[in-house]
């Protein structure tokens, strides 16, 4: 896909819901993250960053970018170690808004906590081995 196809792929609305967008960000993250690294992206983060810093706004700098460099390299050496969360229809309850009818999803706090303590619980296991 190049840029305005994978664009028009993850934001895509119609006959789809948030869920199934969601899970198509992740394919395109995925597959960006493997393009990373078959173009030695390594070596070229410095450069990289400087092109996309111009289209991404974002409150990470080159240096958290860097600090994070060794665990993309363990995930390129294993991406099986690679984990997906995702909020699904199980972790939210439908409701309308009295006022205007609009739809909306209200989260089931307690289930997506859960995730999240799940998520980061992982996180603590799998990145405390070195590259």
């Amino acid at each position: 896909m190049d840029g305005f196809t994978a664009m028009c792929y993850v934001r895509m609305r119609m006959k789809s819901s948030d869920f199934d967008r969601l899970r198509r960000q992740q394919d395109v993250f995925l597959a960006l993250f493997d393009q990373f690294i078959s173009i030695n992206g390594f070596i070229k983060v410095p450069q990289l960053y400087d092109t996309f810093s111009q289209f991404v706004e974002t409150d990470m700098g080159l240096d958290d970018i860097l600090s994070l460099l060794p665990l993309a390299y363990k995930l390129a050496l294993n991406p099986s170690q690679i984990r997906f969360y995702r909020v699904d229809y199980s972790m939210i309850e439908n409701w309308r808004t009295p006022q205007s009818g609009a739809a909306v999803l209200l989260p089931k706090r307690e289930l997506i906590q859960a995730m999240f303590e799940e998520a980061f619980r992982d996180l603590g296991s799998s990145t405390s081995a070195d590259p």
